[in-house]
């Protein structure tokens, strides 16, 4: 448990060039939260306990993240109605009066944005390369819901370059905004589809930046999971080869099927022209494997 010192970053005179991931910066209070069942604390950047100002992200973090965990990352404040995110408001949290704390949760509601693994269940991650951290990561907030956000990431250096002029005036609510319109456009997909529905039965628990997918056709569902494995892994490949997705496949502790990413960098429109593509591999591998 704390304290940890967190990972500070070093200013530079640009925007660099070469592989490099790149992620936004955001205007909040940097913090480490631990998790360890029903304990969870919040520290600051300089090793202070945070949580007594934030019980609203204390039951955010017991509701969402694993059950064992230390994860890096940003208390913010979104105004909605502004559409940015508030730091002098943010400020104003810090109130030694817990009957003042209590009143600012639920007038003011902060978020949490999640960058960076440090640990999860009894293994640390702090030494392992980002790249190990950030997939791990992904996978174990993949089904991940507000206020606890995992921050978008790209390679691409003209995205983060529109990240860095344009990304504090869209806001979170705008990322939220985007995330569940290409939730929402899945989800009509889902309604048409003949083969495939959302994983979870639930559907208030469907991740909004990352839901996954079930095989439901009957004659996929006969198949042994060996060969329902790599029925799907032969579908994904047909979509790589045509250059139409990359690493859609489900997790590994996930049955057979699909995951889309569908967060805030993704585009609506390139979300509905993925679709097709979708089930064109599906009815190509279901005729192959028929006809074999």
């Amino acid at each position: 448990m704390p304290p940890v010192a967190p990972m500070l970053a070093k200013p530079v005179d640009g925007i660099p060039s070469g592989d490099y991931v790149f992620e936004p910066k955001w205007d909040g209070f940097r913090t480490i939260v631990f998790r360890d069942g029903d304990e969870v604390e919040f520290g600051s950047r300089n090793e202070r306990p945070m949580t007594r100002y934030f019980p609203e992200l204390v039951n955010a973090a017991l509701a969402e993240l694993p059950s064992r965990c230390v994860i890096d990352g940003e208390i913010v404040l979104p105004d909605f109605a502004a559409g940015r995110l508030d730091f002098e408001a943010l400020q104003l949290r810090l109130h030694p009066a817990a009957s003042r704390v209590r009143l600012l949760a639920a007038q003011t509601p902060a978020h949490f944005v999640a960058f960076d693994l440090l640990a999860l269940g009894s293994d640390d991650y702090t030494e392992r390369p980002f790249a190990e951290r950030r997939a791990a990561l992904e996978s174990a907030l993949s089904a991940v819901r507000p206020p606890v956000h995992l921050t978008p990431a790209t390679t691409d250096r003209a995205v983060a370059e529109q990240w860095f002029t344009q990304f504090e005036g869209a806001g979170l609510d705008g990322l939220i905004a985007r995330s569940q319109r290409n939730l929402a456009t899945l989800a009509g997909w889902v309604e048409r589809c003949s083969w495939a529905d959302f994983l979870a039965e639930d559907r208030a628990t469907i991740s909004c930046t990352s839901p996954q997918f079930k095989i439901t056709d009957p004659w996929f569902t006969r198949l042994s999971p060996e060969v329902r494995f790599q029925t799907v892994r032969a579908m994904t490949r047909r979509l790589e080869q045509e250059d139409a997705a990359y690493d859609i496949a489900s997790h590994r502790a996930s049955p057979p099927g699909l995951r889309i990413w569908t967060g805030p960098t993704v585009e609506t429109a390139d979300v509905a022209a993925l679709l097709p593509w979708i089930d064109w591999a599906w009815e190509e591998q279901r005729r192959t494997a028929k006809a074999a």
